[in-house]
């Protein structure tokens, strides 16, 4: 988790943000607190998306998890980073008094924004452009409250160069706003700097 910790401290200093990490305790805490300059704007959970972290704990939770390809799905364990996150965020700011930024730090070559936003969402975009409301079960039961707690969704991918795949990675930021910019002017102002495809 400290690598991608780095990778979003390095990616918001790029944005003239920086990041200060928030001390472990008996309650649930976001990974930072976010500044500009020496101004708290925002608080931070960071999670990264590995195949090899998933396993372990669906293997902890469910000594069956790998038989014909597990019981889990990339989906269900973005939504379960999205519901701890959420829950993170409330034990510590309880009044919502800081922007929540969840972010992503995408490590696989299967994984992509694609199933950030189909776990959002609930929809499945098909390459004909036609969109199929097959994961509602996940968008509007599971995590139907808690991911309207975030205001800003993050995806960065950065797979290892060590991994082989013919896929053209993205490594362009992607931002989702669910709390309008217009609502958060200076967050805003800083993430438009990151030349992302926005999802408004």
């Amino acid at each position: 988790m400290k690598l991608a910790e780095n990778e979003i401290k390095s990616l918001f200093s790029t944005i003239e943000l920086s990041c200060e990490k928030i001390p472990k305790s008996n309650f649930k805490t976001p990974d930072f607190k976010v500044y500009k300059e020496n101004r708290q704007v925002a608080l931070c959970e960071v999670k990264a998306v590995e195949y090899c972290s998933f396993l372990n704990q669906a293997n902890k939770n469910n000594s069956q998890a790998f038989i014909f390809g597990g019981k889990d799905s990339t989906f269900n364990r973005l939504s379960d980073d999205m519901k701890k996150a959420a829950k993170q965020f409330k034990s510590y700011d309880p009044n919502h008094q800081f922007p929540r930024i969840l972010t992503f730090v995408n490590y696989e070559t299967s994984c992509d924004i694609e199933d950030f936003e189909s776990t959002y969402t609930g929809n499945f975009y098909a390459t004909d452009g036609s969109i199929h409301p097959i994961y509602k079960k996940i968008s509007e039961g599971r995590i139907s409250d808690l991911k309207k707690e975030i205001d800003v969704y993050i995806w960065l991918n950065r797979p290892s160069e060590l991994i082989v795949t013919t896929r053209k990675i993205d490594r362009t930021p992607y931002v989702r706003w669910v709390t309008p910019r217009k609502e958060l002017p200076e967050l805003s102002n800083r993430l438009s700097l990151l030349h992302q495809k926005s999802s408004m």
